[in-house]
């Protein structure tokens, strides 16, 4: 390969790196902006009093579940 091939063939590799790196950038701005919109609404939906009462009886629930799972033992799980 001449020294031209190697230049070019880094110019082009740079290229797509930068490319990618512009890629990689906008989706974790639209992953950002997502996950900020996500959290505004579940903030309004949170002020209504209904919704509220739900998410703290699923919170508990899913306590519950969790604490009784833990308290199994694989062995017991294995007879």
């Amino acid at each position: 390969m001449s020294v031209f091939k190697i230049g070019e063939t880094m110019t082009l590799l740079g290229d797509i790196l930068k490319d990618i790196d512009a890629a990689i950038r906008y989706l974790r701005a639209i992953l950002l902006l997502y996950s900020l919109l996500y959290h505004y609404r579940m903030h309004k939906l949170l002020e209504k009093e209904d919704v509220r009462k739900a998410v703290e009886e699923y919170e508990k629930t899913r306590k519950l579940v969790v604490d009784t799972f833990s308290k199994i033992k694989v062995t017991d799980l294995l007879l």
